[in-house]
């Protein structure tokens, strides 16, 4: 958490408020979550402006205008506020971004902080994300997701959560795409029909863009940048519904651990294959 959804969400807000505004001061309040050296990280960002602003899974791609750029990932419990320069500088915040012609800054807060920042020169960047994650899950076409479930021998949950095959989905989504295609998340991939791999594909691409239209889930520490929330969290039929009835045949929706992620599942809609 965050995941693909609400990084998206954060993306296309920060585009319609700070493009093309020239960065004034940077300050770095705990400098491991800069993850080079902090004077040269202030270097490459001041006096520059951000000219686009991208996305590779759950990674923030800002691209400046001295042919850097800026990559931030929320990890667990980022959050990139935007907020007026006057505003207090409330706990946890560990680095602020301010410009020249505009009265808001940009803050990055993370209470746990796993997450980070820092700037790479454009002939760095594929490099760098090609040894962390794969292709973003809503760029991958249906012939080689199922090419990929195919020829992977693991359980169906892990495999959708594991980055360096595809970016993006993280435990809400994966819990809901399975619910939907109806297929139980400690299936082995391999063993999934042509036809179950498609309901899956299509779930998750319907799932996750659905979530993207309505600002993400806003549950644990996501909120928007201006500090308002996102609205998918009320369309969940499954994520953290321990004991509820299932909306489809009204049994009651199980929890188990994987890998130390707690899954939701139906038992009668979701039934393991037996092998």
């Amino acid at each position: 958490m965050p995941e693909l959804p609400e990084v998206e969400t954060i993306r296309r807000f920060l585009k319609k408020h700070i493009l093309n505004n020239e960065i004034s001061a940077v300050s770095i309040k705990l400098d491991k979550i800069v993850q080079e050296d902090k004077k040269l990280f202030i270097k490459h960002l001041k006096k520059t402006s951000i000219t686009d602003i991208k996305r590779q899974g759950k990674y923030f791609i800002f691209v400046l205008s001295n042919g850097y750029y800026l990559i931030i990932h929320l990890k667990m419990s980022g959050q990139i506020l935007y907020v007026s320069h006057e505003a207090e500088i409330i706990k946890h915040t560990h680095v602020i971004i301010s410009f020249k012609n505009n009265d808001f800054d940009l803050r990055f807060k993370d209470v746990r902080q796993f997450g980070y920042l820092l700037t790479l020169k454009s002939n760095e960047l594929q490099k760098y994300l090609q040894k962390r994650i794969g292709p973003d899950i809503l760029d991958v076409k249906l012939l080689e997701f199922k090419r990929t479930l195919k020829n992977k021998h693991r359980i169906i949950k892990s495999l959708l959560l594991d980055q360096k095959l595809y970016a993006g989905i993280g435990n809400i989504y994966a819990n809901e795409a399975l619910f939907i295609a109806g297929i139980h998340p400690e299936s082995k991939s391999s063993d999934l029909s042509d036809n179950q791999i498609s309901k899956l594909y299509t779930a998750l691409q319907e799932v996750l863009k659905l979530a993207i239209k309505l600002g993400g889930s806003s549950i644990g520490d996501y909120i928007l940048p201006d500090n308002s929330i996102g609205l998918f969290q009320k369309r969940h039929k499954i994520y953290q519904k321990d004991d509820h009835a299932c909306l489809v045949c009204k049994a009651n929706i199980q929890r188990i651990k994987q890998g130390g992620r707690s899954t939701w599942y139906c038992p009668k809609c979701q039934k393991l294959k037996k092998t």
